[in-house]
Parts: C-alpha cells; sequence; structure tokens
C-alpha cells in the first residue's frame, strides 16, 4: 500500500493547493452563502473522512503484517527437525 494515503509529507505545491482551497471556502461561506458554520461543516467532513482514509489504511498495513508474520510462522513449522 502506497504511504500516500498514510500521510507522508505533503510537497509545498499540495500544501499551497490545500491552504488555497481553504481560502476560497471560506471566503464562499462567509461572502456567498453568510454562513460561516457552512465552511466549518465543510472542514469537519473533510477532516473526518481523512482521518477514515488513514484508520483504515492503518489496518490494512496491521493486517498485512500478520498475514507476513502467519506465513513465515507456517514456513518454520514445516520445516523438517
Amino acid at each position: 500500500m502506497s504511504d500516500a494515503l498514510l500521510g507522508s509529507e505533503l510537497s509545498s505545491a499540495a500544501k499551497a493547493a490545500i491552504a488555497a482551497g481553504l481560502v476560497v471556502t471560506f471566503v464562499y461561506s462567509v461572502v456567498v452563502a453568510s454562513q460561516i458554520l457552512l465552511w466549518v461543516w465543510l472542514v469537519a467532513v473533510a477532516t473526518v473522512l481523512a482521518l477514515g482514509i488513514r484508520l483504515v489504511g492503518a489496518f490494512l498495513r496491521l493486517v498485512d503484517a500478520v498475514e507476513r508474520i502467519a506465513d513465515e510462522l507456517e514456513r518454520t513449522d514445516r520445516k523438517p527437525r
């Protein structure tokens, strides 16, 4: 599994794009929609989704590690003594 989903360091361009997106959505929610809570809601939903993706990725890595350990134990049990 790629480390990109698990939170490896973001590039400067990605950080700038995220910051620009936050500013644009904030300006829209305050100026156009006149609802600051709309922006807070969107940021909260995005944060929960990002953390969910990281959690699923961590579980996938855990399952992969357990499978590798089980395979290794199975191989050592089959060796003649």
